[in-house]
């Protein structure tokens, strides 16, 4: 009877150390990780549930430096990017995941996740503005281009924009309104 390698088994464990997590029972899922990552210490996925795993205790010390490494091997892998962005903003970093977010969307598109950590880091930062710039397209993606279209207009009245957010603002709000038109068209 043939009980698998250990590699056969990785699977199970990462399988396992999930459970473990959702259970609370983090010891038991830091063994499950320690023992997938001494196998494969590259892989992305243990990677990402190594560093989850920590997040979930609050043990970002522990955290970062792995979300880092992962970073650093995998720039473009979306579910690290959210995830390391949010723990940073967890911890009052967001420069640090404004940064990793502006790098994300320099070669893909923003969804509403992308969107709304964005938006927390530029709040946290301080730039109102650019929070309601990122909250007119997120609830464009949301599929609410009336409130985008409003939230624009609602930009242009209440903040003083300096030459360039102003040719933007007025650039997406031309987009979004042709948009509007054909959605309105479309339920006619």
């Amino acid at each position: 009877k043939h009980n698998g390698s250990a590699e056969d088994k990785l699977p199970v464990r990462y399988g396992l150390a999930h459970a473990y997590m959702a259970a609370n029972e983090y010891q038991r899922a830091d063994q499950q990780v320690g023992i997938l990552l001494e196998h494969s210490p590259d892989n992305i996925a243990y990677l990402l549930l190594a560093a989850k795993l920590q997040t979930q205790q609050s043990k970002y010390n522990t955290a970062f430096p792995i979300y880092e490494k992962a970073y650093q091997l995998y720039p473009d892998y979306r579910p690290l990017t959210l995830a390391y962005s949010r723990a940073l903003l967890d911890v009052g970093n967001a420069k640090k995941a404004r940064e990793l977010l502006k790098n994300y969307e320099r070669h893909h598109t923003h969804d509403l996740q992308s969107y709304s950590l964005l938006g927390q880091a530029e709040a946290m930062l301080g730039n109102e503005i650019e929070t309601a710039i990122l909250q007119a397209e997120y609830y464009f993606l949301a599929g609410e281009t009336r409130l985008a279209v409003d939230k624009l207009k609602f930009i242009k009245q209440q903040y003083r924009l300096d030459y360039y957010q102003e040719q933007r603002v007025d650039a997406r709000m031309a987009e979004l309104q042709y948009e509007l038109e054909l959605e309105e068209d479309i339920k006619i």
